[in-house]
């Protein structure tokens, strides 16, 4: 099982560090005594006292019905306590190219409810902000969600957002720039808000609820009209340098190459996107002149055509493939992380991209390496998004940064 430890103070104070630290714990490890809780905080009988009853009055927090005694224990088991799913969550929001997608989430990162409308691109961000809250507002009206208790909304935006500033700075994909979001969805839902880039975002999903918990690093590579990327360094999203922006999707990868948005040429997402897959199988003649298909439609048509080994079928999933493992290998090579989550596109592709991604990549990259990454699909499908922009809200305005630093594994 994971070894943890305790990241040391910071400027957070003592109680809420220990009121984080007990949610965080609950959230890792599912339901616990207080007793363990002591243990595993570090903190004394009073303090874990003091904290639950304090989380409990806030409905964060419940003591679980019939707590089973431990093996060999005599005697009424301790009362355990679980976060509170039933009533307490977030609201998420994703935006995308062309895609909203709006959700309730739970503390356990559980989906209750969603939607998801598609807009024209280029279209006023008042317009597409409003059909947010108004989106936002009919899922609060559904019978059961009337009473939640939300303490915050998440949003995950396409394009450069400053965090601190709450603000869109930049979505070419979008056509959008310095659009106020968090201060939009707070004066129409009178609830605090909380903006970040969507891919990063869903990496932070990936490290908290998905297929990187217990993980120090990750990356998460997401591709749809484009390619983007997410860091997770030392168990926290990557922020570093300029808006800690990670353009995995500017890496070249091609010379000469297409000519990119950019400026460059020969970017990974000149040669990867949901554009450029409809493209090549046009050109190919897997898909019939004047056939419209949604990306559902053509991934089935390409996955049924690699599955019956078609030379243009696979020519295409290698062409992928090949540019795809350049640009991991780079990542690799330079920053290790323990897993490479796909989303979008490359996550619809399945194993039939995956596989030989997992035996493309280890070729490239530093033989110490080779045993030390994985490769896997997103645990979350199609609402990685919408997971992702929850993760934010609740780390925001629930259970804080992570106190907890894994160390390796015992036992």
């Amino acid at each position: 099982m994971q070894k943890e430890v305790l990241a040391p103070v910071s400027a957070v104070g003592i109680r809420e560090r220990n009121r984080r630290l007990l949610l965080q714990l609950l959230r890792v490890h599912g339901n616990m005594s207080r007793a363990e809780l002591k243990v595993a905080a570090g903190l004394s009988s009073a303090a874990v006292t003091n904290v639950s009853a304090d989380l409990i009055d806030e409905g964060l927090v419940k003591e679980a019905a019939g707590s089973a005694p431990a093996a060999g224990r005599i005697g009424r088991p301790p009362t355990a306590l679980q976060l509170d799913t039933d009533r307490t969550g977030v609201l998420a929001v994703q935006i995308g190219a062309g895609l909203v997608q709006v959700g309730i989430c739970g503390l356990m990162g559980d989906l209750v409810a969603s939607d998801s409308v598609e807009f024209p691109l280029g279209q006023d961000p008042e317009t597409v902000l409003t059909r947010v809250a108004d989106m936002l507002r009919a899922l609060l009206r559904e019978p059961g969600h009337r009473d939640y208790d939300l303490r915050g909304i998440g949003v995950g935006a396409a394009g450069i957002v400053d965090k601190d500033r709450r603000v869109n700075l930049r979505a070419p994909s979008l056509k959008w720039s310095n659009v106020a979001i968090a201060d939009f969805l707070e004066d129409a839902l009178h609830l605090r808000t909380v903006v970040d880039h969507n891919v990063r975002a869903m990496a932070m999903a990936e490290a908290g609820y998905g297929v990187g918990q217990g993980l120090e690093s990750l990356a998460l590579v997401y591709a749809r009209t484009g390619v983007g990327g997410g860091l997770i360094v030392n168990s926290r999203e990557y922020r570093g340098g300029t808006h800690g922006a990670f353009e995995l999707g500017h890496i070249r990868v091609s010379s000469p190459g297409e000519a990119c948005s950019c400026g460059g040429h020969g970017c990974l997402e000149t040669v990867i996107s949901d554009g450029v897959l409809a493209t090549r199988m046009r050109q190919a003649g897997l898909l019939r002149p004047g056939a419209e298909l949604d990306r559902a439609g053509m991934v089935a048509v390409l996955r049924e055509g690699i599955g019956r080994g078609e030379a243009a079928a696979l020519q295409i999933r290698d062409s992928f493939v090949d540019h795809l493992a350049n640009a991991i290998a780079i990542v690799v090579n330079m920053l290790n992380p323990q897993v490479i989550v796909f989303a979008g596109l490359l996550a619809d592709l399945g194993e039939e991209l995956i596989e030989p991604l997992r035996e493309a990549v280890p070729t490239r990259i530093m033989p110490v390496l080779r045993d030390g990454v994985r490769i896997e699909r997103t645990a979350f499908g199609a609402n990685i998004g919408l997971m992702g922009a929850a993760t934010i809200a609740l780390t925001e305005f629930v259970f804080g940064d992570s106190l907890l630093v894994h160390q390796g594994t015992v036992g």
